[in-house]
């Protein structure tokens, strides 16, 4: 489709006199009104409370208290409000004030310990923000801004972990890149997925585990990838968790398995400064599994035939210690018996002596972030790199991303919001554990250095391939992901409140699984061995739309009503493109 300059012009001045009409009354508030000051203190020890919560209630107008616990609200209309302050671990205080124009109110708090749970607020399965007392589905909240102080947590899969009821975690593997299976409810669909919907500040995100391209081994042995890896534990604020019938009723058949919803960080209104956070953690695992020990017996028929060189002759047998190539089998690795006869029994730990077959595997996790924020807006931003090795020698994962949220109130009934968050992923997956070629099966069914026959790419020791051939599988991921979120709540009346959320999720990938130019010995075989690649690239694009409306009312002094209503719509556009070739000239 194509627009004109002048139609692109016309549309352009046309939003820029909107944005101007909805900031105009903010703007002149800021000028005519009058102002709210005062201070948030301890009543025991009268010490000023820092980074306490002061809002006006039903105006959408929020701040937090400076290091001497003073707060100030500008801009505020003539009339009567109210006024709350809370923090965590005292009693909520409430004053009643009337504003005049250019005068300044005084509003100051004494906030008395009460150590009491505070009424939790959930926005999953809800029209709006509730106190989890006031709906009937059951919804796990976990604070995630505490987890992550106190454990290293490199992925939302661990903050999961253990920590929600009723959510169970079936990990696949222990590589660097996967994914665990996340069951809510069961595993009871006959021909639905039991999997639950995942959204990101309102925005539904594509969250289906991804198996790599075939490498000739059954669905029940590929390591499946995560797609929850492009979002840093460090921007997390809270999660939460939906379960029961009310998932598939207020977001669909889809949501059948449950409903987890990411709330990211936002900024600090009222702060003085910028707040700066930042954290670097270093990372080191072993192999902590006992290595296997395999046997091999040598019997008299096996000690006269040329396919057990490690039979025939021990002493003379060359294969792979831990320093480099080692010639004969140590007497301390044979076991003889006078029962036995002439038959010994050759020992082995391949993984535990081949210096090619495990390593330590480690990594760094670097966070950076900053949020702050003034009388009218707040803003939070990050930036991570993730960069993780694991114990194979293909395998490892890197992660660079950032993420932007902003929050602007231009007048006291409208509160405006625009989230961004950006990742770039690589990835490399080894051969897995039960595949033919992959490393551990061959380790597990070794011959003890027996050796029953010695063709490339073998190693006495490994039954097939060598170390060396399974860790030249290349497959390899890279990622391309954004998120990008709008959001307006209006209020127009304190009775009526209105919640709109525009967004878009970009899932870019592309695989590739590439084979080098062999034609000497031919480890894998034809046709790959004349040099082969393939690459598969699936774009996965989400779209969602959510409005929720509701309407407040005062039965008496101890009953209210809230009627809510609201629609929602999401919008699925998955393309994949394969591409192979093979005959290779050059291996760059």
């Amino acid at each position: 489709m194509h627009i004109s300059s002048s139609v692109r012009g016309w549309l352009a001045t046309t939003v820029a006199v909107l944005c101007l009409a909805v900031a105009w009354p903010g703007m002149a508030a800021a000028q005519v009104g009058g102002t709210i000051r005062g201070s948030v203190i301890d009543a025991g020890t009268q010490r000023p409370l820092s980074n306490a919560r002061v809002l006006i209630a039903g105006q959408n107008r929020e701040v937090r208290t400076n290091d001497q616990g003073v707060y100030e609200f500008r801009g505020i209309d003539p009339g009567q409000y109210t006024v709350q302050a809370t923090f965590i671990g005292y009693s909520r205080g409430e004053e009643v004030v009337s504003v005049s124009t250019g005068q300044v109110t005084t509003a100051n708090f004494s906030l008395a310990r009460a150590p009491v749970q505070l009424e939790e607020l959930v926005v999953t399965g809800t029209a709006g923000r509730t106190e989890k007392r006031e709906i009937g589905n059951a919804v796990t909240s976990l604070d995630v801004t505490n987890l992550t102080e106190v454990a290293p947590i490199t992925n939302v899969q661990e903050l999961l972990n253990a920590r929600s009821p009723g959510l169970t975690m079936y990990k696949r593997s222990g590589l660097a890149g996967t994914s665990s299976n996340v069951q809510i409810r069961g595993a009871g669909s006959l021909n639905a997925s039991y999997a639950p919907v995942y959204y990101i500040d309102g925005i539904r995100f594509e969250s289906t585990a991804r198996a790599p391209l075939n490498d000739g081994t059954s669905n029940s042995t590929i390591q499946h990838r995560s797609p929850l890896e492009f979002i840093d534990p460090g921007d997390i604020e809270r999660i939460e968790v939906i379960k029961g019938p009310a998932a598939a009723t207020l977001y669909g058949a889809d949501a059948a398995g449950g409903v987890i919803q990411i709330i990211t960080k936002k900024g600090t209104r009222g702060a003085e400064g910028v707040q700066w956070s930042a954290s670097f953690e270093l990372s080191q695992s072993e192999w902590v599994e006992e290595k296997p020990t395999n046997y091999k017996a040598c019997t008299p028929a096996r000690q006269a035939s040329s396919s057990w060189p490690g039979c025939q002759d021990p002493s003379s047998l060359v294969f792979t210690g831990p320093d480099g190539p080692v010639t004969g089998i140590p007497e301390s690795e044979i076991l003889r018996d006078a029962a036995w006869g002439e038959t010994f029994v050759l020992t082995d730990k391949p993984l535990e002596r081949h210096p090619r077959a495990l390593r330590t595997a480690g990594g760094y996790d670097l966070k950076l972030s900053a949020r702050g924020g003034g009388q009218l807006f707040n803003y939070y931003l990050s930036f991570n790199r993730l960069d993780e090795n694991g114990v194979f020698f293909n395998n490892f994962q890197e992660r660079t991303g950032g993420r932007a949220n902003f929050e602007w109130t231009p007048t006291g009934k409208l509160n405006v919001g625009a989230n961004f968050g950006y990742t770039r992923y690589r990835a490399a997956l080894p051969l897995t554990d039960n595949a033919s070629d992959g490393l551990l099966r061959n380790a597990y069914r070794g011959y003890a250095r027996a050796a029953s026959r010695t063709d490339p790419g073998e190693e006495p020791g490994f039954l097939g391939a060598s170390p060396d051939m399974s860790n030249s599988y290349d497959y390899q991921l890279r990622e391309e992901r954004y998120t990008i979120g709008l959001n307006a709540s209006f209020d127009p009346w304190p009775w009526f409140e209105n919640r709109l959320v525009l967004g878009l999720d970009k899932y870019d990938v592309r695989e590739t699984r590439f084979y080098e130019v062999d034609p000497v010995d031919c480890l894998w075989g034809e046709p790959e061995c004349q040099g082969d690649i393939t690459q598969r690239l699936p774009y996965n694009h989400t779209w969602t739309v959510d409005y929720s409306g509701s309407i407040r009312a005062r039965l008496s002094s101890n009953f209210s009503s809230r009627t809510s209503g609201g629609m929602q719509l999401n919008a699925r556009q998955y393309r994949r493109y394969t591409t192979s070739g093979n005959g290779l000239v050059t291996n760059n």
